[in-house]
C-alpha cells in the first residue's frame, strides 16, 4: 500500500517542480496582461496531482491505486499535536490512519488486489464471500437501528466507511499497545485528564474528533451527501463493539456500550 503522509514527496523534487513549471515564468514588473498570458498557459501543462489538497482537512484511500494519503491540514490537534500525549495522538491520528489503510479491506476494497485491480468475482471463495455478507449485513443491522432512519432510511450507503471506523480504531489500539511495551508515566497531561487512566484517554482522543453541533438543516444535508454515518454513531457503535474499552470503562455486560448480543466485527 503507497502512503503519502501530509504532503507528496515529489514536491521536494527541483527537477520534477522545474519540469513542471518550465512553460511557466513570472518576473519582476512583469505587465498584468503578461502575467494573465502565462496563467492561462498552465492549461496546456501535462496532468498533476492536486498539491492544493495538502491543505485539506481529510484523509483518503484509493482502491485503484492501492494509495492512502493524509493530508497536511489535518496534522495538528485535536487530530496530532507532537507535545500531546500518545495517547491522545494514537487515538485522534493512528485511527484515521487505520480507517484509511482498513478501507484496502472494507466492502469495497476486497474486491480489489493489492495492485489496485479488480479481482474477479469467481476468484472470491464463496464460503469467504458469504461470512463477509454476513458480517456486512451485521454492521447495516446495527447502524439502522441506531441511526434516525427517518433521515437516511438505509445505512449501507456508508457500510465501508462503518467498517473502516470500526476496524481503523481496533488498528490504532493494537498499534498504540505494540509502542508502548511497557508503562509509562503520562507527560503534558491536562489536568482535567488526571482523573482518567491511559486506556480511557486514548478512547477519549478519538472521541474528541468528532465533536460537532449541528442544526436540523445540517442534518438533513449530511443524511442525504455524506458516506459517513452521522458522528455520534461514529463514536458509539465502534466502541461499543470494541471489548477493549468496555474494560476499560468498566462497562457491565448487557449495557448499551458493552451488549455481547449486538456486537459487529468484521477484522
Amino acid at each position: 500500500m503507497k502512503q503519502n503522509i501530509g504532503y507528496y514527496k515529489l514536491i521536494e523534487d527541483n527537477m520534477f517542480l522545474n519540469k513542471l513549471y518550465k512553460k511557466y515564468e513570472i518576473k519582476e514588473n512583469m505587465p498584468w496582461i503578461e502575467m494573465f498570458i502565462q496563467l492561462n498557459r498552465n492549461y496546456y501543462l501535462w496532468p498533476t496531482i492536486d498539491y492544493q489538497a495538502s491543505f485539506f482537512v481529510d484523509g483518503y484511500y484509493k482502491w485503484a491505486f492501492n494509495s492512502l494519503a493524509i493530508y497536511g491540514g489535518i496534522m495538528h490537534s485535536p487530530w496530532f499535536d507532537p507535545t500531546l500525549p500518545e495517547p491522545l495522538n494514537f487515538g485522534g491520528i493512528g485511527t484515521l490512519l487505520g480507517h484509511e489503510i482498513s478501507h484496502g479491506f472494507d466492502s469495497s476494497g476486497f474486491h480489489f488486489d493489492e495492485n489496485g485491480d479488480r479481482i474477479d468475482e469467481k476468484d472470491i471463495d464463496k464460503e469467504t464471500n458469504k461470512k463477509m455478507e454476513e458480517k456486512f449485513e451485521c454492521f447495516i443491522e446495527q447502524y439502522n437501528n441506531y441511526e434516525n432512519n427517518k433521515l437516511r432510511p438505509s445505512t449501507r450507503f456508508t457500510l465501508s466507511e462503518n467498517i473502516a471506523d470500526n476496524a481503523g480504531i481496533r488498528a490504532s489500539y493494537k498499534a498504540w499497545k505494540l509502542f508502548t511495551t511497557s508503562p509509562k508515566k503520562i507527560k503534558n497531561l491536562n489536568k482535567s485528564l488526571n482523573q482518567f487512566t491511559d486506556e480511557q484517554i486514548f478512547f477519549i482522543g478519538n472521541a474528541f474528533t468528532y465533536c460537532s453541533v449541528m442544526t436540523e438543516e445540517d442534518k438533513n444535508n449530511y443524511a442525504k451527501t455524506d458516506n459517513h454515518a452521522f458522528p455520534k454513531a461514529r463514536v458509539n457503535l465502534p466502541l461499543s463493539n470494541f471489548q477493549a474499552f468496555a474494560k476499560a470503562f468498566e462497562c457491565s455486560s448487557g449495557t448499551k456500550m458493552n451488549n455481547n448480543e449486538q456486537k459487529c466485527q468484521l477484522w
